[in-house]
Formats: structure tokens, sequence, C-alpha cells
């Protein structure tokens, strides 16, 4: 269906955040498949679950465009009761934020 390049990623976990009693977050960047950049993501991972994880994929579109201009990120509520209750679900959750934001710096 869709027409690529089957090359490796080189993925590579930037930083590892272990502050949370729910998850652990990893920040990873990987090649993208055009003009030589590199994709970062925030991958959220639940303590309290094993993998496979079930995933929740975040990839903002307007509202992305917002986070660039001092919005204060998608994780922003991270202490929220249905943002703890998902994690205490198993799911885990990778967010990608938009190429336009400065340095792709949120959550």
């Amino acid at each position: 269906m869709y027409d690529y390049d089957d090359t490796d990623l080189n993925a590579v976990v930037e930083s590892v955040d272990e502050n949370s009693m729910y998850w652990h977050k990893e920040t990873v960047t990987f090649d993208a498949a055009y003009g030589g950049e590199r994709v970062i993501v925030h991958l959220y991972l639940p303590r309290k679950a094993t993998p496979p994880y079930q995933t929740v994929v975040y990839f903002p579109a307007a509202a992305g465009l917002a986070l660039a201009f001092g919005s204060a990120g998608f994780f922003a509520a991270t202490s929220s009761a249905s943002f703890t209750a998902a994690f205490l679900t198993g799911l885990a959750f990778l967010a990608a934020p938009i190429s336009v934001i400065s340095i792709r710096e949120y959550p």
C-alpha cells in the first residue's frame, strides 16, 4: 500500500525520567523517512503492567501549534485522576510532537 525505503530506524533512548510512581518516561529519537531529520517522541510506560503494552499514540493536530507558543504541554496535568487511571489500567502513551515546536520539548 505504501512505498518506503526499508532502513534501520537507528533509535536512541536520549533520556529516562523515573520520577513518577505510575510510569517512567523515555525520550527517544529515530531517523525520519525524510530530510535527514530525527524524530523525537516521548514514551510513557506504566510501572504496574508488563509488555507488550497497549499504546495510545498521540500526534497533535492544530493543538500542537499552540504548544509552540507557550502552552503548558500535552501532559501538563499528569497528576489528574483520569491520566493516572489510564496508567493503572496498563496503557502506555507515545507523544509525538510536531517538528515546528521548538526542540519538541513537551511534555
